[in-house]
């Protein structure tokens, strides 16, 4: 593990254990300070997609004439996965320059802001249904199945480098899921905060140290 790697993860560590001291015992410092909308937790959160979505971009570029076109077109992918992610953590940019949220999004935005994870069309919630479930459900599989497939079945291997998947090391799973459930305690709504600024943070580290990291190397 590089001391990059592990400096984060003292980060995201230190980060939740004061956001779990003060969900617990300031709810208000919890709300209107630590957490905050627009505060540094969400603008860390934004900054660590981008950078991700500038690594996985780099990489198209890199490669673009060594590697197969499904490998770049996986690879671009991922860059907009990670761009979407910081777009959506800051309303793509709303309050930076004063945007007005359009009328016919105000009106299926449960926030009137600019982004989709907020929208609400009668009861269909699209952070619950696409961004809590099914996205969790896609975590399960990316962190607990692909990296066991990985390391035991050839196909799986073959399939996932070819695909350019970056595969987590089982140190990246036990150090995000040890998080996620200490940040599930805090007793406020607002933990979601926390939870995308350390799942922003260890899948940069992911992108950036996976287990099969040669398969973004020229040779």
């Amino acid at each position: 593990m590089t001391l990059f790697e592990k400096f984060v993860y003292v980060f995201v560590s230190v980060v939740a254990l004061w956001g779990l001291y003060f969900g617990f015992t300031d709810s208000v410092f919890f709300e209107e300070v630590y957490t905050k909308e627009d505060g540094w937790v969400e603008w860390i959160s934004a900054f660590g997609f981008f950078v991700g979505f500038l690594i996985f971009s780099s990489r198209v570029w890199r490669l673009r004439q060594v590697k197969p076109r499904i490998f770049l077109v996986m690879t671009s992918l991922a860059a907009l996965v990670f761009l979407f992610g910081a777009g959506e953590e800051i309303s793509w940019g709303q309050r930076v320059f004063g945007l007005e949220t359009p009328e016919a999004l105000k009106k299926i935005n449960s926030q009137g802001e600019i982004n989709l994870h907020n929208i609400q069309i009668g009861d269909f919630k699209v952070n619950k249904v696409i961004f809590s479930q099914l996205l969790g459900l896609g975590l399960v599989f990316y962190l607990l199945i692909l990296p066991w497939l990985y390391a035991r079945i050839l196909s799986a291997k073959h399939w996932a480098d070819r695909l350019a998947i970056p595969i987590p090391h089982y140190r990246q799973v036990l150090f995000y899921l040890v998080i996620i459930i200490l940040i599930s305690l805090i007793p406020n709504q607002r933990k979601w905060e926390l939870m995308e600024f350390s799942g922003s943070l260890v899948f940069l580290m992911i992108a950036l140290f996976a287990k099969n990291k040669k398969i973004y190397e020229k040779s």
